[in-house]
């Protein structure tokens, strides 16, 4: 990859685990205080997958036996989880949950639940001052006017399933290659844009409608339109994105809907797609798609090569490889 490794951050790890011994799992979750019991009889069989930043902690397990669930999460973060598609029979406190539920941990940390066989998951642990800036980047008044400080948010399937997919694609890209948690564009994804949109979703029940002034949409549009240009190779968020403009977030979304009929984040994956087609229609022979790729911040090739798909109708090898045939003529 050859995209800039991040600067002035505290190195990311990543943990890829399975083990027979449940007391192994609580061990290694590293600031949670997990008591798990099991419930039936077997041969426990755990897998734990883990990205640890200094503001983010973030988890894929799997159980094979049935365990009741309690402790607490990690101090100083705040903690929501969903179970995997097609997971059933699990309780949270009292409730039964689904695919389509966000689970909210209490902002004391406790937790009680139980999961049955097979049971998978993910939880997102995100440091609250951090979790906070996001917020109010977002224009949320707080995380808990978003959450109700209740233990569990419910919504509908489709967010919960975007979310669900994005995270299965980067764990499954880091466990691969874990080499790529030293580059800034997973680095903004992972601390930046996942929790941005787990809020996003959260919130959306209470989003104030109110339509901002034209100025105010022309201006944001303006100044974020020059720092993308100013900033692509970098993987700029849309946070920054956002603060660069000046404006709100909803604002800002108000001005790009407005302008192009899509999202400011879209706008600049489109951005970017256009400036590696560029690239690769320019190519010099020794080129590839994935240095060009990764030189505009696409970390998941087979993400971006469905991406580019699906924008040009055709993939960013076709586009290598008509370059140079009309070379060879």
């Amino acid at each position: 990859m050859t995209d800039t490794p991040a600067q002035n951050r505290s190195p990311a790890l990543f943990l890829n685990m399975r083990s027979s011994d449940i007391d192994e799992f609580v061990q290694a979750t590293r600031g949670w205080d997990l008591d798990f019991r099991q419930l039936d009889s077997g041969v426990s069989d755990t897998r734990l997958e883990m990205i640890m930043l200094t503001s983010a902690r973030l988890m894929r397990f799997r159980f094979n036996r049935s365990f009741h669930q309690q402790g607490a999460t990690i101090k100083g973060f705040r903690t929501f989880g969903f179970i995997e598609e097609g997971v059933s029979d699990a309780r949270w406190y009292s409730r039964e949950i689904d695919d389509s539920t966000i689970l909210s941990f209490h902002p004391a940390g406790e937790f009680e639940a139980v999961a049955r066989s097979d049971f998978q998951a993910f939880t997102l642990s995100y440091d609250e001052q951090q979790l906070a800036e996001i917020a109010e980047a977002l224009e949320i008044s707080s995380i808990d006017s978003a959450l109700g400080r209740s233990e569990m948010s419910l919504t509908n399937a489709q967010p919960v399933a975007a979310l669900r997919n994005r995270l299965r694609h980067m764990f499954a890209a880091i466990a691969k290659k874990p080499s790529l948690l030293e580059f800034t564009a997973i680095l903004n994804d992972l601390e930046n844009e996942i929790p941005a949109q787990l809020l996003s979703v959260l919130a959306a029940s209470t989003d104030d409608k109110r339509r901002p002034s034209i100025r105010a949409r022309d201006r944001a549009l303006k100044l974020s339109l020059s720092f993308i240009d100013e900033n692509a190779h970098n993987s700029p968020t849309v946070l920054e994105m956002r603060r660069a403009s000046g404006v709100s977030w909803r604002t800002l979304n108000y001005a790009f809907h407005e302008h192009f009929g899509i999202t400011p984040k879209r706008y600049l994956t489109i951005m970017r797609l256009n400036a590696v087609r560029k690239e690769l229609l320019a190519a010099k022979p020794a080129m590839t798609v994935v240095r060009v790729a990764s030189h505009w911040g696409f970390w998941h090739m087979g993400q971006f090569a469905a991406d580019y798909r699906r924008h040009f109708s055709e993939l960013p090898s076709q586009t290598l490889s008509r370059k140079r045939s009309k070379i060879i003529v």
